[in-house]
């Protein structure tokens, strides 16, 4: 070796020292700096929908009530971060801003990035739009967006703003008159987001059909029939009766409204029903003489008679079909049972089929029996009473009814109920079955719907229901359908089918209020219509429901 490859040799000896603690692997390999995530705090988030974005293009969407975030993506040591509002949330309308949102990334999470959200101070309007109008007098209105009176089909927007995040529920306040309508609500409520509401619509359609009720001491009101959904609507309109006495029947058609008044000296009024507004109008020659303390009325099936109770028996009248204008049938009043403290008397929660009219007779035993009165077919007149059912059917007061067919008798007494078959020659009542009421209940009122095929019983017990049953053809037994009770509120009062035979109408008293059912005459099933809950400032006390063709 020569001087100069040993000096080369020498040179090269402190590199491989050098060299010599790293292994072939670690030749070309450097450690990767370390990934930290970038998150922080969020203050008053209400609404929903709140997205927020970072530096690196990544976003985040949070929910609604959230109090801290994190984003997905992690960032090197070194590296920039900017977290900015992408979109602010709503439901209710909020704005959202971001504090200490950008900075580096150094040896840990970023945790210190402050979102705080405050709730918008902007209100919106509500609106939509009507279809179908044909009358006037159409209100709209919402409790915290003001009412509305609408005159024509076309938008409409309730005066006042709802700030954001407010709700609200549109209704129809009166109902258009001349002709008299009924009016539905799709979309009526919600909460006000971050712009306006627009798709609120309004239906109208002519109504065929109103609700009256009375408390049964001179106040009464009435309620359009929406024919599409059986929804009411307050028709605006006072309803005309002046009778104090409860509310009576109508005429099968519901063209007629018949009112007893026991004020001296006794009577009855009968009313026509205005078609173009739904009031009531005295029928001329209205009211009718009657005897002291009449008890009713009612209207046999064909609708061409009604019948009133009395003190001096049963009285009888003929029905104008034209004007409603009531003539006594002759031989009226016809006496009824004896017995009782008041021999004769009738008691005329009664119920008529075409061929005959029963009624309960408080006897001198304490107990009721069930009297009854042949129909005569031509005249109306009455035949001698006689006794249909057992002498002593019951203890307390009665509610009755027959199905439509007249074949069979119900009677509710004593917290059960009562189905007999009618004797069609001689109207005797046999062969009873006896449905017995829930323990604690009170059963306040009885409806057949018009094929005859279910009945629906009011009880007024502390869990106030309506029970439904199906009839047995030919005993008239009752049997529970599967969905044996629907709700109603308290102290339910009566229950009846509209003209049409579509939907069941019943009323409770706590709170006074009108409920709506669809009636299935399939199932026999009752589902209370949407909005189908009407408080009234009437104590709903008397029902009748009249026709408006």
């Amino acid at each position: 070796m020569n001087l100069t490859t040993r000096s080369r040799v020498s040179m090269l000896l402190p590199l491989a020292a050098a060299l010599g603690g790293c292994s072939a692997n670690d030749v070309g390999k450097s450690s990767a700096p370390a990934a930290y995530t970038v998150g922080g705090t969020i203050a008053s988030l209400q609404g929903s929908g709140l997205v927020l974005g970072n530096s690196d293009g990544s976003t985040l969407t949070v929910g609604a009530g959230s109090k801290a975030f994190t984003f997905n993506a992690a960032f090197a040591s070194g590296k920039p971060y900017d977290v900015s509002v992408m979109t602010q949330p709503g439901n209710p309308s909020q704005t959202c801003s971001v504090a200490r949102g950008s900075g580096m990334v150094g040896a840990g999470n970023v945790t210190d990035v402050a979102v705080t959200c405050a709730s918008s101070t902007n209100s919106y309007k509500v609106s939509g739009s009507v279809s179908g109008l044909l009358g006037t007098g159409l209100i709209l209105g919402s409790a915290n967006g003001g009412a509305v009176a609408v005159t024509g089909n076309g938008g409409f927007r309730l005066p006042r703003s709802i700030p954001a995040g407010g709700a609200y529920s549109v209704a129809v306040l009166t109902t258009p008159n001349s002709p008299l309508q009924g009016c539905t609500v799709a979309n009526a409520s919600g909460t006000v987001g971050s712009a306006n509401v627009t798709n609120v619509k309004v239906t109208c359609g002519n109504a065929t059909e109103e609700v009256i009720i009375s408390d049964q001491q001179g106040m009464t009101a009435a309620y359009a029939i929406d024919p599409a959904t059986g929804a009411l609507a307050s028709t605006g309109v006072a309803t005309g009766l002046t009778s104090t006495g409860p509310i009576g029947d109508t005429d099968p058609t519901g063209k007629f409204l018949f009112v007893s008044n026991a004020a001296a000296p006794a009577s009855i009024a009968a009313y026509a029903i205005n078609h173009s507004t739904g009031a009531t109008v005295a029928v001329t020659g209205s009211p009718f003489a009657a005897s002291a303390s009449p008890d009713g009325p009612i209207i046999e099936p064909t609708g061409r008679f009604l019948y009133l109770g009395g003190a001096s028996g049963a009285l009888a009248y003929a029905i104008d079909p034209a004007t409603g204008a009531l003539s006594p049938v002759t031989g009226s009043p016809f006496a009824g049972l004896g017995g009782g403290s008041a021999p004769g008397a009738v008691k005329c929660a009664c119920v008529a089929t075409s061929t005959f009219l029963y009624y309960t007779q408080f006897m001198a035993s304490g107990n009721f029996a069930i009297g009854d009165f042949s129909i005569n077919a031509t005249s109306g007149a009455l035949g001698t009473a006689t006794a249909a059912g057992p002498s002593a059917c019951c203890t307390d007061d009665v509610h009755a009814i027959a199905d439509p067919s007249g074949k069979f008798f119900f009677l509710l007494a004593d917290d059960s109920l009562r189905a007999f078959v009618i004797n069609p020659t001689t109207g005797a009542l046999a062969s009873p079955t006896v449905t017995t009421a829930p323990a604690a209940s009170t059963w306040t009122g009885i409806a057949v719907d018009p094929g005859g095929k279910f009945a629906y019983v009011l009880n007024a017990a502390d869990t106030a229901a309506i029970h439904a049953y199906a009839i047995d053809p030919t005993s008239g037994a009752l049997t529970p359908l599967a969905t044996a009770t629907v709700a109603i509120g308290g102290q339910p009062k009566q229950i009846r089918f509209d003209h049409t035979g579509n939907y069941v109408y019943a009323t409770s008293a706590t709170p006074a209020s009108i409920w709506t059912y669809a009636f299935n005459p399939a199932t026999g099933a009752l589902t209370a219509v949407s909005g189908g809950e009407i408080l009234t400032a009437v104590v709903p006390n008397g029902l009748v429901i009249t026709s408006l063709l």
